[in-house]
């Protein structure tokens, strides 16, 4: 799934490299998304954000949002097991699950860094992806609650792992308005 990859990328700390590359970005979240669908606008307004912004604050901000606040912590297991040898246990069997599916870690990154985790499933068929994704939508659910409730622009790539993630309470309550709200416009059309 390469809005996984794209979604990962928006994930890290912002380089001017990738940064020069949002246009291409956006052709990948249209081509993946289409402009109608929740998560591509909300990826718009993210990738919107990270074009009108000057390097420096973009980095400050990331750092001030995910780094410094440890209830925005992009470490998956930080939110289950905290500092727990549990969470240790679990980093090195997502290692070898990362091996087995042929990715080797080569960022200084800890395996439970939701980027990477996300690199990792846009690697793998897509029904095991959205499986896996589905296993973390607590978290990713926490995560996005959170940053909207700070007001972060970084809420549109939670907001897009949500609706890519079946079996999340969010994308059900958006698909239950969706259809409600396709429902008043057909009653309302059909009494004009």
């Amino acid at each position: 799934m390469r809005l996984l990859k794209l979604i990962a990328v928006l994930l890290t700390y912002p380089e001017q490299d990738w940064l020069q590359s949002l246009g291409e970005l956006r052709d990948t979240v249209s081509a993946e998304t289409g402009r109608s669908l929740r998560a591509g606008r909300r990826l718009d307004l993210l990738l919107s954000y990270l074009e009108r912004g000057q390097l420096i604050d973009l980095q400050e901000t990331y750092v001030e949002t995910f780094d410094r606040r440890p209830t925005h912590s992009l470490y998956l297991f930080e939110h289950r097991m905290g500092e727990s040898r549990d969470r240790g246990e679990a980093m090195v069997r997502l290692i070898d699950e990362y091996r087995r599916s042929g990715l080797e870690v080569t960022s200084r990154e800890l395996p439970d860094f939701l980027p990477l985790f996300l690199e990792f499933l846009s690697l793998i068929p897509t029904k095991e992806a959205q499986e896996r994704l589905t296993r973390i939508a607590d978290v990713v659910q926490i995560l996005r609650d959170r940053l909207e409730d700070a007001g972060s622009p970084y809420v549109g790539a939670f907001d897009a792992l949500v609706t890519l993630t079946p079996d999340s309470r969010l994308a059900a309550a958006l698909s239950a308005i969706r259809t409600r709200g396709h429902k008043l416009t057909a009653i309302r059309t059909g009494t004009r």
